[in-house]
């Protein structure tokens, strides 16, 4: 139910209602799934493979995850100041 009978320009519109954003709690999900793979390639698997080097691909996996799930704050904070403007909580209150 709308509680105010404004209306709205289409940017006005766009900015108000925007779709989620795309890869936000997939990207922490596979940093983390990076970060657990890295862990077991380094410390779990003590096989050796001729021509890799398991544990350096560990290190590898587990810096990108990390460097992945950092990535992941900044542009979830970035995101959330620059919404043209607009508080996601202000736009349920009604106008002053």
């Amino acid at each position: 139910m709308c509680r105010s009978k404004r209306v709205f320009t289409r940017s006005e519109f766009r900015t108000l209602v925007r779709a989620p954003e795309v890869g936000g709690m997939v990207g922490f999900g596979v940093s983390i799934f990076l970060i657990t793979l890295g862990a077991i390639f380094k410390w779990a698997i003590k096989a050796h493979l001729s021509g890799i080097d398991l544990p350096a691909l560990g290190v590898i996996l587990m810096v990108v995850g990390a460097a992945s799930f950092l990535l992941q704050i900044v542009m979830m904070s970035r995101t959330r100041t620059s919404r043209g403007g607009i508080d996601l909580d202000e736009r349920d209150q009604p106008p002053v």
